[in-house]
């Protein structure tokens, strides 16, 4: 049921029925709770993040992010992670914090951990976000993170949440 939640959250998401999608990943992660379902909590909270960004609620999408990252990290769910640290890019950029964004985003492109849709989202953000570098700082900045290993992305990634100001 739970799982079913999350997939009519997403769906709800997509069609940007965000009360909708609200309702329905607060339902799942209170299953998932219920059930211990760590991966299932992480994924509910990070469609709470994703529905907290698009109201323009940073504040809210940042602790979402944070507690669906930490539990990611903890149980080493490897796909969800990249996908946390493409919303937490966009989410940094809302920031600021440009320079940590592209960074993970750059990581993201280059790991072999990361599938063909992780690879399109970040590559689509990098390219909303061109004109805020030159191409020389662009290129040393994508140099940069490509060369990071997911365990230094994430450090950087939870560092920059907090110094975050919204």
């Amino acid at each position: 049921m739970a799982l079913a939640l999350n997939h009519l959250a997403a769906i709800a998401l997509r069609e940007a029925e965000l009360g909708q999608a609200e309702a329905h990943f607060q339902a799942s992660l209170a299953l998932y709770a219920e059930i211990n379902d760590l991966g299932g909590l992480a994924t509910s909270r990070k469609g709470l993040g994703q529905v907290a960004f698009l109201q323009q609620e940073f504040e809210q999408a940042r602790q979402q992010y944070r507690q669906a990252l930490s539990i990611a990290v903890d149980i080493a769910y490897t796909p969800l992670i990249i996908s946390l640290l493409i919303c937490a890019s966009e989410l940094l950029v809302q920031t600021g914090a440009r320079e940590i964004a592209w960074l993970t985003l750059a990581f993201v492109l280059e790991t072999a951990k990361s599938d063909h849709t992780a690879k399109a989202e970040a590559y689509h953000l990098l390219d909303q976000c061109a004109g805020d570098f030159a191409p020389t700082q662009r290129q040393h900045l994508l140099d940069q993170g490509r060369m990071l290993a997911l365990d230094e992305v994430v450090v950087q990634v939870q560092h920059a949440f907090e110094l975050a100001k919204f």
